[in-house]
């Protein structure tokens, strides 16, 4: 984008900022509620404060509230009435207190709308809705409150689906399964600009697939992803890791297929992230071995909010401005939001970067981050009809271009993608305890490359579509003494298209039934000592590929909680996952190029060719020749949820887990199989003259993939040029164990001086063995380049007071050897945050509802740890970031 186009946008999103004030100060209340049922408690909360209070009668069964007595906020009353219970509350505008269950909230390694997975203060949790209308909706709740005379208790209409991570049933948390969650104010304190960049604070997430850095040594990165990023977690690749917008899928990213693109998602848009981290097959069907990721859109929201964020580095010419547009509005039965992002971005250059070794570069305007254009809109209505029917309709659309200047080679690569999402859903309320709905989901994502060598015109195009056709009962069964059983049952086709340029189209269909029952056995009616609640999940789904063949996969969960504070967990799960369309048609590519001898690190040198410069070699790669099975894992996780009520603010949660993933399938690239001695059975360094003759002479084979980078012209080459020929692209790996260990915990408390908050996430992995068939060895690759280390953590540290919020956060990744046992150091930067949003007293002012922003990523400018790499630009871009100190400003104008 040009300067003055730049400054037009700036001025066009400054423009936005005309005040219409709407916000009020707390009010404090004199108080005097005694220790007693939950219910009676809110309801003297209600007389005493004024305010309305909506929930649904049945949360608070068999609920106490302890003594809450003092002048305080309603805020801080409603936080110590709910303390003791798994239920959380919002501020929907000046007079009303809704109160919800928190959907992951008693699930280990959750938190409320936590900075990275510490609690913030509920002034930062108050809903922002407005006040207008004769009714007043929480859509994330699911509640409606007439504005005068409903009784605090008396049962509220289900107006839509409350999202739930890890289950299909309605509205209710399994609490067996693990799940992270990451509220607006995270992202607003992150000082994130995107989806992915929040991702990368995430431990849990290895980050292999990234549209934000060049990972052109990264072997399990492709060549074909310039232009997409996801989360991969656990290490067990992007496509291992299920991502679902409010609950459905999306189709994957164009090239490839075998994840989904996240590069085009509106972080704006956002309001919270959950994160499963154990298998959850049975529940969503395959794709989900290593967890699942999902994005709730924001829905309680009225009003209107723009913003504008520009952002640099301090070492080199990276720039970038961001501009975000959302609003919102309700009517009696419904309601609409819409949420937008526009990002540009300038590219950051190899050679800004000392450890980069020009030498090696080819191009001398080689980018380690591309110049990218993105745009992403959100939108979502709802519409209730006649009291029990619902409809409701998810919209998202992406568009991105990313210029990205190759290191070996001088040109440059171009990729614009299209994406669109719709998901509807149509949910009728039989009676109080059985719903139906269906789902019609479409989604689209188009990715169409192309090069300088011809002058940027259309290249291959490569399109992925998924549509899906689901119908869906849930709802409560019978009583049992820990309360009702809940269950879900279900059915669903869907239709998966892969598109490869002119070469290839592949076409796919998946049909599915599947349950979940969720049985309170011990609760609070008929609780013994050391057995305060005891619950047991059952989920189990049967898939029919078209291709693939059936599978059946089970899952089974048990949560134990031998007092208030504490409860133990396990579960068990199944998996299977077939190859995606991309992989299975992939087309078959022959390389030959010319590169140092030396980079073969897993046998001895070859030998000297004398029409080639001494110590290099000639190498032949032949890739995506061998056919490929399905995928299946095996998943095991057990850990403790501990609230502590001896030291208020307190909570801890650990998790072990042990995966056991059988015909993994990896895109296999040169660096990995001529570095790595775990696919040394891919490597042949004594080739056959005729093989190699064989592949010479289909140069011009139709179908083929065919590139030829060798200083000798392609008709003069002879077999004995090349002395090294590995096979790669996309292959089965026989066997992958992973173990290893989460720890999470987060401390809150008040002081005279304003809300301290501290959080911990903590991922360490003690085994990531890998082996390319049943009879080789295992080999562990834990605490080696671009695979997950053994310890990764994000700290942080927080303090509130009034309007003001800052946040310090400490990213630690460790220490490792690469693949000649070279050390390489730990990498660890520091991350600083402050937020303030203008008090009440600028209402009738410009500044009247605004909130600014400061960040600084990298506070210190660490370069990441040098590891020497066969593109030169030496460091590991899933264990690394080459961005150096990134500070950014950000104002949100809401009115």
């Amino acid at each position: 984008m040009n300067p003055g186009n730049r400054i037009g946008l700036a001025l066009a999103g400054l423009a936005l900022f005309i005040t219409t004030p709407l916000s009020a100060e707390d009010v404090a209340y004199d108080l005097n509620i005694k220790s007693q049922p939950l219910a009676a408690a809110l309801k003297d909360f209600a007389e005493q404060s004024g305010l309305q209070v909506v929930y649904y009668s049945q949360l608070a069964e068999g609920e106490e509230s302890p003594d809450v007595s003092g002048t305080m906020t309603a805020d801080q009353a409603m936080s110590r009435l709910l303390a003791s219970t798994d239920l959380t509350f919002d501020t929907m505008g000046n007079d009303t207190v809704v109160v919800e269950e928190a959907p992951s909230m008693a699930v280990s390694e959750v938190t409320s709308g936590s900075g990275n997975l510490q609690p913030m203060p509920s002034a930062m949790m108050m809903s922002r809705a407005s006040t207008s209308g004769s009714k007043r909706r929480s859509q994330a709740s699911g509640l409606e409150q007439a504005d005068e005379g409903m009784p605090a208790n008396e049962p509220i209409k289900r107006l839509e689906e409350v999202i739930v991570t890890g289950t299909n049933i309605s509205g209710v948390r399994n609490r067996t399964t693990p799940v992270l969650q990451f509220g607006r104010e995270a992202i607003d304190l992150s000082g994130a600009a995107t989806v992915e960049e929040f991702l990368r604070t995430v431990p849990q997430n290895t980050s292999t697939i990234t549209a934000t850095a060049s990972n052109s040594s990264n072997p399990f990165d492709t060549d074909d992803n310039f232009a997409a990023s996801s989360i991969d977690l656990r290490g067990l690749g992007a496509g291992s890791t299920l991502v679902l917008l409010n609950g459905r899928r999306m189709a994957p990213y164009g090239f490839q297929g075998g994840f989904v693109d996240l590069s085009t998602l509106p972080l704006g848009v956002i309001e919270r992230i959950d994160v499963q981290t154990d298998g959850a097959s049975a529940v969503y069907g395959s794709d989900a071995v290593a967890g699942v990721v999902n994005f709730i859109t924001r829905r309680d929201f009225e009003g209107l909010e723009a913003g504008v964020r520009y952002g640099t580095v301090t070492d080199g010419e990276r720039e970038e401005l961001q501009f975000n547009l959302t609003g919102g509005f309700e009517w009696n039965s419904g309601g609409a939001f819409f949420g937008g992002q526009y990002m540009d971005r300038s590219a950051l250059l190899a050679a800004d970067r000392d450890f980069v070794d020009s030498q090696i570069i080819v191009n001398p305007g080689a980018t380690l981050f591309p110049e990218d254009e993105t745009f992403g809109l959100v939108a979502s209505v709802e519409q209730g009809v006649g009291g029990k029917l619902t409809l409701a309709a998810d919209v998202l659309y992406g568009f991105s271009e990313r210029l990205t200047n190759i290191a070996f080679f001088d040109r440059s690569d171009r990729v614009e993608t299209d994406s669109i999402t719709v998901n509807t859903t149509a949910e009728y309320a039989i009676d109080d305890n059985l719903q139906v709905a269906f789902f019609v989901d479409y989604s689209n994502n188009v990715a169409d490359r192309s090069d300088s060598r011809d002058d940027f015109q259309s290249g291959a195009e490569f399109e992925n579509e998924t549509t899906v056709l689901e119908g869906q009962l849930n709802g409560k069964l019978f009583a049992l003494p820990g309360g009702k059983a809940s269950f879900a049952i279900g059915g669903l086709y869907r239709d998966e298209l892969n598109v490869q340029g002119t070469a290839t189209r592949s076409e796919r269909d998946v049909s599915a039934v599947y349950g979940e029952l969720l049985l309170p056995i011990v609760g609070a009616e008929n609780e013994i000592p050391f057995v305060e609640a005891l619950d047991v999940s059952i989920a189990l789904r049967y898939e029919d590929y078209s291709d693939f063949g059936e599978t059946l996969n089970p899952k089974f969960g048990v949560r134990w909680a031998f007092v208030d504070e504490f409860a133990v967990r396990g579960s068990y799960s199944e998996s299977f996952r077939a190859p995606n369309l991309g992989s299975v048609n992939a087309q078959e590519q022959l390389i030959f190029f010319a590169a140092p001898a030396e980079f073969l690190t897993v046998a001895p040198p070859p030998p000297q060719n004398p029409n080639l410069p001494d110590g290099i070699a000639g190498f032949v790669g032949v890739a995506n020749g061998s056919p490929l099975t399905e995928e299946t894992a095996e998943t095991f996780a057990v850990g403790f949820d501990y609230e502590s009520s001896r030291i208020p603010g307190l909570s801890l949660s650990a998790t072990y887990f042990d995966i056991s993933y059988t015909d993994r399938i990896e895109d296999v690239l040169p660096l990995d199989i001529i570095q790595n001695p775990s696919f040394s059975s891919l490597l042949d360094l004594d080739p056959d003259p005729a093989f190699i003759n064989s592949l010479l002479a289909r140069a011009d084979e139709p179908g083929l993939n065919f590139d030829y980078f060798f200083p000798i012209p392609l008709d003069s080459a002879q077999p004995e040029d090349f002395q090294v020929v590995f096979f790669g692209g996309f292959q089965n790996l026989a066997i992958r164990e992973i173990a290893g260990f989460d720890l999470t915990g987060t401390y809150l408390f008040d002081t005279t001086v304003g809300t301290f908050n501290a959080g911990l996430n903590v991922s360490y992995m003690s085994d990531y063995e890998v082996a390319l068939s049943a009879n080789d060895p295992l080999v562990d690759e834990v605490d080696s380049p671009y695979r997950p280390l053994s310890l990764r953590f994000r700290g942080t540290i927080g303090w509130s007071h009034g309007g003001l919020a800052v946040q310090t956060a400490i990213n630690f990744a460790d220490d490792y050897t690469d693949n000649v046992g070279e050390p390489i150091d730990s990498f660890t930067t520091v991350d600083l945050s402050v937020v303030y949003e203008a008090s009440s007293r600028f209402d009738d002012t410009v500044f009247g509802r605004t909130r600014i922003g400061l960040s600084a990523i990298n506070l210190f400018d660490q370069d990441p740890p040098f590891l020497r790499t066969l593109d030169g630009f030496n460091f590991d871009a899933v264990n690394g970031n080459a961005l150096g100190r990134f500070v950014s400003v950000r104002v949100t104008k809401s009115w």
